[in-house]
């Protein structure tokens, strides 16, 4: 469920002074106070930011929606991150969301998680799940992770093994998955789902395997027109196949759909900074605002959240929607463009202009 559009994400005056007077007295890293703090700040904790620490992956998966991003030596170093982490509060953001590629591939992922916990914030990792070893879990899980995001593509490893190009893949994301949850992190199933995986019954086996292993919750994504899809003419769903999602997920809090109905960037709830610093709606949208080595986030977010790209109001990821076809993939070469590319490179009708729906 998507949060009240009119919902403030602010802390009330006693929390926040609760939250300053904790944090200047344990300024460290305690699991029992970093809990406090997280309850303190948990009516901000729905805004999250997303951080992708890198693009680099093992897997070369058909549906990625980052793998047309340009990649440079250029990262942002461990101290401009520790530096954005420290201000996440400030920004008003309760939870952080490590993306890649692979963010484990970065060594420092631990202390990155390790200094966003002691403050509070509520940490989440997506991962494709190769890399988590029982050690590795257990360091996630000493440094204050607070919630994972394992990868899968189908309930048959071997189709799930060749869709990434690793062999044992599958097998090795579930033990991992079956480590996190040992370790008391919050285990989420991600999957991505196409028309033929939800009418052929790939999906529906997924939530069964995701209930027996005793996951979190299940998170289906659909096709996005981005990444390694930007060619798909129609990446929404047929109507039976929709029908057919949405008898699978029911009335089951277990069962969240990601982008299908609705998109989270018009909520105003979601932010994404690049490896190299560039500021993006979210991950899938491949337009940048700004670079917080440049400019103050503040700043390029009140900006970036003026613009008509982020007050589309049809349903389903902005991506998806005829407004993003006729402004965007419809005035464009996609093979010939660099991405993610500045905004400023397109012009957009004025805000009130963008296609909406009756409210």
């Amino acid at each position: 469920m998507l949060p009240d559009k009119k919902e403030s994400f602010r802390l009330s005056y006693p929390r926040s002074l609760a939250y300053l007077a904790l944090n200047s007295a344990f300024p460290f890293f305690w699991p029992p106070i970093n809990r406090i703090k997280r309850r303190l700040l948990s009516p901000i904790a729905i805004k999250y930011i997303q951080i992708s620490l890198t693009y680099e992956c093992q897997c070369s998966c058909g549906h990625c929606g980052v793998s047309q991003y340009n990649k440079t030596n250029d990262k942002l170093t461990p101290k401009e991150l520790f530096s954005a982490i420290d201000s996440l509060v400030k920004w008003g953001f309760g939870q952080i969301d490590f993306f890649g590629g692979e963010p484990l591939l970065d060594k420092n992922i631990y202390a990155y998680v390790r200094h966003a916990s002691k403050k509070g914030i509520f940490t989440h990792l997506f991962t494709n799940g190769l890399l988590l070893s029982r050690e590795n879990v257990h360091k996630l899980s000493g440094n204050g992770l607070s919630a994972i995001s394992i990868s899968f593509d189908s309930p048959d490893p071997a189709t799930h093994d060749r869709n990434r190009n690793i062999p044992g893949i599958f097998e090795k994301a579930l033990k991992g998955a079956e480590y996190c949850i040992q370790n008391k992190i919050k285990t989420i199933m991600s999957v991505y789902a196409s028309e033929s995986d939800i009418l052929n019954g790939r999906t529906e086996q997924l939530v069964k395997l995701a209930e027996e292993k005793g996951f979190q919750f299940i998170r289906v994504l659909s096709p996005f027109k981005t990444g390694k899809f930007f060619s798909l003419n129609t990446p929404v769903y047929s109507k039976k196949a929709m029908r057919r999602l949405l008898d699978i997920a029911g009335d089951k809090e277990f069962v969240k759909l990601h982008g299908i109905s609705n998109c989270y960037i018009p909520y105003k709830t979601v932010a994404y900074i690049s490896p190299y610093g560039e500021v993006q709606p979210c991950s899938m949208v491949p337009l940048k605002f700004g670079s917080i080595r440049k400019e103050k986030l503040t700043s390029i977010l009140v900006r970036m959240r003026k613009h008509p790209i982020c007050n589309i109001k049809e349903h389903g990821c902005v991506m998806n929607t005829a407004y993003l076809k006729n402004n965007f993939f419809d005035k464009i070469n996609i093979k010939e463009q660099a991405f993610p590319m500045p905004v400023e490179q397109l012009v957009f009708p004025p805000e009130t202009n963008s296609p909406r729906q009756k409210e």
